[in-house]
């Protein structure tokens, strides 16, 4: 397993544009389980599958502060995580079959050749919402994959495929 940084995929994802999101499943960490929205917020590789049969797992790369790219189901983690659908739950069932309108990689204002810092990818959907893959790596969030609705923060750089 080697993931690619998100800018080294920037094909893949401009062939994601005006597909949908079909299914969702994370390698939840188990001792993440007690935490509000564990299942967004909780940290854990991300496999997402798209309407073309593309299949796209998001992982650490702690090495580049960097969200990582796979194109392969979600890898085989250690008995400290829990492998989860979550296509049907409350956050994914208004993203699921929604036509992606627009897929950025955020990356840090502060990046460099050594320290990459593509530490999110935006999906932007038909319906208004988001979905955001983003890599943390913090106090609370050390070394951590996990989805949240949207970045807020405009202080990263924002690379475009529409």
């Amino acid at each position: 397993m080697n993931p690619n940084l998100p800018f080294q995929k920037q094909k893949l994802f401009q062939n994601l544009v005006n597909t949908k999101i079909v299914s969702v499943r994370r390698h939840i960490f188990i001792s993440d389980m007690d935490l509000d929205g564990f299942e967004q917020m909780a940290d854990g590789s991300t496999e997402i599958k798209f309407n073309n049969s593309k299949i796209i797992c998001f992982v650490a790369i702690a090495e580049a502060n960097s969200v990582g790219v796979i194109e392969q189901s979600l890898p085989i983690t250690g008995s400290s995580y829990i492998s989860l659908n979550l296509t049907n739950n409350n956050f994914w069932q208004e993203r699921i079959n929604q036509k992606i309108e627009k897929i950025e990689i955020l990356k840090s204002q502060y990046a460099s050749n050594n320290n990459p810092s593509e530490f999110a990818v935006e999906f932007q959907l038909k319906n208004g919402k988001c979905v955001c893959i983003e890599y943390l790596d913090e106090e609370e969030f050390p070394d951590t994959i996990r989805v949240i609705e949207k970045y807020e923060e405009n202080q990263c750089i924002r690379l475009k495929f529409c």
